[in-house]
């Protein structure tokens, strides 16, 4: 409605994590391997700290992507799961800015 758009760098702590640790990670264990909306993969058990809650939770890593596709709380209080997931290039059309719309600044100075 405003047209306007933000730009915001890229963190490490936003992107979902992968087979790498991952931050406060304590423990991994390899529990096998699982067939996850038709993806094989690799299933782990995860402890990690978290503030000073240590928390475990099981991850299941596509062995074709080397990306958790699936996500659990070992309690099993919630799941996270991709599914129907396409890889593949994408337009580049999906990254340029639509015309009309102007950088919001939030006080913060823009460098042109």
């Amino acid at each position: 409605e405003q047209k306007m758009y933000m730009e915001q760098p890229l963190k490490p702590e936003n992107v979902p994590a992968s087979t790498d640790k991952m931050p406060g990670e304590v423990e991994r264990k390899h529990l096998g391997t699982e067939t996850v909306d038709g993806k094989k993969t690799e299933k782990y058990r995860i402890v990690y700290t978290a503030g000073n809650k240590r928390e475990a939770i099981f991850q299941w890593v596509a062995a074709d992507l080397r990306f958790p596709i699936k996500t659990a709380a070992e309690d099993g209080s919630w799941i996270m799961e991709y599914k129907n997931l396409k890889t593949g290039k994408q337009p580049d059309a999906l990254f340029e800015i639509p015309a009309g719309y102007q950088k919001m600044s939030l006080g913060i100075p823009s460098i042109p």
